[in-house]
């Protein structure tokens, strides 16, 4: 191993490893992911779901990253969502929203989600919401400053035109 000082060098013959050491490494990897897994539902997702007040409303915000709660689904596999859009009850607050998830758009309502510990200032959000210019937005645009020399087979140089692609 890397972390080991080897005497051997080079790439251990295949005939000469112990089947053991495989099985023995395999079941370290499952404990070790076992271990993880529950230390990662004990100790993050439990708290996701503790409310010290429960005649408090849980204020969701557009673009907040979000688990999706099921009853027939463990927590460590519960979806994530983003809200896209929010629908209020003949109250004004908002009871069901619309959210974008891996498996495409769902609506559930305000009491299934639990939200995640990120902020909307964190740029992994702005990068999501940050739309994909469509081919609108984008114009080419021929540059005299863009002219480059490329290199042929034989050596010789020929000029190329480059464009430049802004988004405007």
């Amino acid at each position: 191993m890397f972390i080991q000082d080897t005497r051997m060098v080079g790439v251990p013959d295949l005939d000469n490893l112990d089947k053991i050491n495989i099985s023995k490494r395999y079941q370290y990897q499952q404990t070790l992911r076992d271990n993880l897994r529950k230390r990662f539902r004990d100790e993050y997702l439990s708290m996701l779901v503790q409310r010290p007040n429960r005649s408090e409303a849980r204020q969701v915000k557009l673009g907040d990253i979000v688990t999706v709660g099921s009853n027939t689904k463990k927590r460590l596999d519960w979806p994530l969502g983003m809200i896209i859009g929010m629908f209020p009850g003949k109250d004004g607050c908002t009871r069901v929203v619309k959210l974008k998830t891996t498996g495409g758009e769902i609506v559930r309502p305000v009491q299934r989600l639990f939200p995640l510990e990120l902020n909307n200032d964190d740029p992994i959000i702005f990068s999501i919401r940050d739309p994909v210019p469509s081919d609108k937005d984008i114009k080419i645009l021929n540059s005299e400053n863009s002219d480059c020399e490329k290199k042929t087979r034989s050596g010789k140089g020929k000029l190329l035109n480059l464009s430049v692609i802004t988004n405007f």
